[in-house]
């Protein structure tokens, strides 16, 4: 099965190679390789609708959360709509401040070794 990704995670990838410490940041167009060939050639690009994405900042709001929490929310979405069974996420704490659906199981890659 490939991975499913939400479309707005090839912008945060983007953004975080684009900005890391000077000793390992990638140039844009070495950026968008990469992710052309580890990202977009490999994975299920998911896309949420306006409601959706409307829905999702009204939690997000209702719960008090701030900040990265809504593309935590919008990850989640995504995952709810393509029926995935697991998330995986260097970010366990934040994701489970949202109603994930019990089939989907969240885990760590750290989890993983």
């Amino acid at each position: 099965m490939k991975s499913l990704l939400l479309h707005i995670a090839l912008a945060e990838v983007y953004s975080v190679l684009t900005k890391l410490p000077v000793a390992f940041r990638i140039p844009p167009e070495m950026a968008v390789k990469l992710i052309e060939s580890n990202i977009i050639n490999k994975c299920q690009l998911v896309d949420l609708t306006y409601t959706e994405y409307v829905e999702i900042i009204n939690d997000v709001a209702y719960k008090n959360l701030v900040s990265g929490a809504i593309f935590d929310g919008f990850h989640v979405k995504a995952a709810l709509k393509a029926k995935v069974n697991r998330i995986y996420t260097n970010n366990l704490r934040d994701f489970k401040k949202f109603d994930i659906a019990e089939r989907i199981v969240l885990s760590s890659p750290d989890l993983m070794h």
